[in-house]
């Protein structure tokens, strides 16, 4: 098991190759025990992982082709929208393809299709700009898939049958299963897809249940059902009296298909591929392997396959758990479902920040649960025609099932926002788990260290050195949340929010894909006051799933917007009113309300205007508010003085201007605009006079999000989510 944790640490390097190669090496003399032909077994592997990792990250433009080929069974129809989305192919190369009028492709029957492109744009993936957002470009690279094709239109290619070829016999088998499974009752359908094809049902999924419960590994660790098909196989190969030698070979082409029937999900790749290597090595060297040589010895071939595998969060817990379970297999239910949990928790804690403290219980229940009544139902759900009545029957028990565990995840009992864990901290707490029941003598001090680590690392997310000002990139809005330092007191000024120019359906709102989880990595779960300048969508318009996902102790807004209608229907107790002269005190962030000083609408010359002293520094947010308004806080505040602007209305030319920005004479200012946005925010206009007053600034639209912390030393220090930090005074 060395070998598999050595090249977890050190994997895409030239570095971890050598080791691969030594270790390989090393395992070839320890257990082969053979001549050193042998030995040139694993030279040929390093030589294939070197092409194949090489492959892996090419990232060339795809040829200028006119055709792409699609596998429906590959593809997401939206019902309502008639957009698609998934997978497909430019020449050699995978890219992502979307585009309308879906509903052509729903109608066909043939899973593989030539698209002819009448007009398309093929640009790179979106790459995540926040903290903590979801990287779709990262995510799709480690797939091989470097570009979009985003398609206008389109006409279908002729079609000139099903090729005998076997992946569009496979594709096509696939796709018969996708509709199959479709017409199943709820919740087999999402059993059906997420264990068998490898996929979320789109109407239905429990993800966030298993991930608040803290039973996210049971899918991970899915390809257990692989040992179930398997012995299913060569028993009734056994019983149809074929020699045992066929029957593993049958067994083991069937498993192959398997995995690409499965959309070759991380665990069930991991099960057949060690699968395969223990039969390889027992009928061609007469060498049976132990659980731990097998698992390793699959992980490096699987690593061979996909370079990147062990990157993604599902490679990861994938084998550390089927090794947890290895290790434990001894133990009783109840303790195995202790160790998974403590095991997974470093994991789970870096992708996902919280967990549940009730989860060994979860697990206690769930491992028997999925063993013995889950897989066996989705394994025998090809039998629905013949017998729905009982699979209705059992669906329904399932469904209530899984709708308490729905009710159980909502109430939240047990959870606990811990954080994002650095990788060096994941790193050495899963070492220490893992030697803490490796090494009997040393166990309980091993232990006390985890706990202790464990305990270091809460207090330093949660009551941290330094406090913040945080601009976080939500495109065409506006969103700021203000730390304190040690003793944390969280502020937020605006929400952000999509301009509904065209109505998405069933999409998140951008709080709930960054605002929410980069929070989350934070270990805030309150917080405690919101600001709200104005009732524009992009400033306000997720308030509403905001409020729903974060604990919120006061909301602030200007006076006059509660007479707005869209707004007036969500206000409640803790929603207050402020005008000019408003003050607050959060520590070492105070602020004092600038305007408005008469009631408005909520409409741009309304918006709230916050100084905020912190530290030895003053900061300015004023919203969207015009230049007249400027100009009248101005008159009010004749002797303002600003160190950092956020300027106003996304750096338009209606905003900041010259007359204001000189009186004020910040040091520094920012602006929140989104990339390529319609209006063409920030105008040149505005750059040009902070150009001519030497006013240093950064954008969203630049960098990403931008994070200026400081301490209780009066230090300061900015960092750019695309660029490196930088000294702030």
């Amino acid at each position: 098991m060395v070998l598999t944790l050595t090249f977890y640490l050190s994997s895409q390097s030239i570095f971890s190759g050598l080791l691969f190669f030594m270790l390989l090496v090393w395992w070839g003399i320890k257990s082969l025990k053979q001549t050193l032909v042998y030995l040139l077994i694993p030279l040929v592997l390093l030589l294939i992982y070197l092409v194949l990792y090489n492959m892996q990250v090419a990232n060339h433009l795809p040829s200028s082709q006119q055709v792409v080929e699609v596998y429906l069974d590959e593809l997401t129809i939206n019902q309502e929208t008639k957009r698609f989305f998934g997978e497909g192919k430019m020449g050699n190369q995978k890219v992502l393809v979307s585009g309308d009028n879906g509903d052509q492709l729903a109608q066909q029957k043939s899973a593989y299709q030539k698209l002819i492109i009448l007009s398309a744009e093929l640009k790179p993936l979106t790459q995540a700009t926040n903290t903590a957002e979801f990287d779709s470009q990262k995510y799709y690279q480690n797939l091989g898939i470097h570009y979009q094709l985003v398609i206008n239109q389109y006409q279908m290619a002729k079609s000139t049958g099903l090729s005998l070829g076997p992946f569009k016999i496979i594709h096509q088998f696939r796709f018969e299963l996708k509709k199959f499974y479709q017409q199943l009752p709820e919740p087999l359908n999402m059993l059906g897809f997420q264990l068998i094809l490898g996929e979320k049902f789109a109407d239905l999924s429990y993800d966030e249940t298993f991930k608040k419960l803290g039973i996210i590994h049971i899918i991970s660790i899915s390809g257990l059902h692989v040992q179930v098909i398997a012995k299913i196989l060569e028993k009734l190969l056994y019983l149809l009296r074929i020699r045992r030698r066929y029957t593993k070979l049958v067994t083991a082409m069937v498993l192959i298909i398997f995995v690409f029937i499965g959309n070759e999900q991380v665990g069930l790749v991991r099960a057949v591929i060690s699968y395969l290597v223990s039969l390889v090595l027992h009928y061609l060297f007469k060498v049976k392997l132990n659980p731990l040589d097998q698992l390793g010895l699959g992980f490096s071939c699987h690593s061979l396959i996909n370079p990147l595998m062990i990157t993604t969060v599902g490679g990861q817990l994938s084998y550390f758990l089927v090794l947890i379970l290895i290790l434990t297999q001894k133990m009783t239910v109840l303790k195995q479902s202790i160790y998974l949990t403590i095991t997974s928790l470093p994991i789970l804690l870096f992708y996902f920040y919280s967990y549940n403290i009730f989860t060994s219980f979860y697990n206690f229940i769930a491992i028997p649960l999925f063993d013995y009544l889950i897989l066996p139902v989705v394994l025998l759900s090809f039998l629905y025609p013949s017998c729905p009545g009982i699979f209705d029957l059992i669906a329904k028990l399932l469904l209530k099932l899984f709708d308490f565990l729905g009710y159980i995840g909502q109430l939240d009992y047990g959870m606990v926002n811990f954080g994002q864990l650095e990788l060096a901290l994941v790193i050495l707490l899963l070492g220490l788990t893992i030697a803490s029941f490796t090494f009997e003598q040393i166990k309980r001090r091993l232990l006390i260290m985890t706990g202790l680590t464990y305990l270091l690392a809460y207090l330093l997310i949660h009551y941290p050195f330094y406090g913040q000002v945080t601009f976080i990139d939500v495109g065409q809005g506006d969103s700021m949340v203000l730390t304190t330092p040690i003793h944390r007191k969280v502020l937020m000024i605006d929400t952000g929010g999509k301009l509904k120019f065209n109505k998405s359906i069933n999409t998140k709102s951008t709080v709930e894909k960054v605002t929410v989880p980069y929070l989350k990595s934070q270990g805030i779960s309150k917080i405690d006051a919101l600001f709200l300048s104005h009732q524009d969508d992009d400033h306000i318009g997720d308030l509403e799933p905001l409020l729903k996902a974060i604990a919120v102790d006061t909301i602030y807004y200007g006076i006059g917007m509660q007479n707005v209608p869209k707004f007036h229907a969500i206000m409640q107790c803790y929603f207050k009113a402020v005008k000019k002269g408003g003050q607050f005190d959060y520590g070492e962030i105070k602020l004092t309300v600038l305007h408005p000083e008469q009631p408005g609408m909520g409409e741009n010359d309304d918006s709230l205007a916050l100084r905020a002293t912190i530290q030895n520094k003053s900061w300015l947010f004023t919203g969207d508010l015009s230049q007249k308004q400027e100009l009248a806080i101005l008159n009010n505040y004749p002797n303002l003085q600003i160190d950092y602007l956020k300027l106003g209305h996304h750096g338009s030319r209606t905003s900041s201007s010259a007359t204001f920005l000189k009186q004020i004479n910040p040091q520094y200012a920012f602006i929140s605009a989104g990339r390529n946005n319609r209006y063409q925010h920030p105008h040149q206009e505005t750059l040009e006079i902070l150009k001519d007053l030497k006013i240093k600034y950064d954008g969203t639209y630049q960098y990403g999000m931008i994070n200026v912390y400081f301490n209780s030393l009066g230090q300061w220090q900015k960092h750019r989510y695309r660029d490196n930090e930088e000294d702030f005074d």
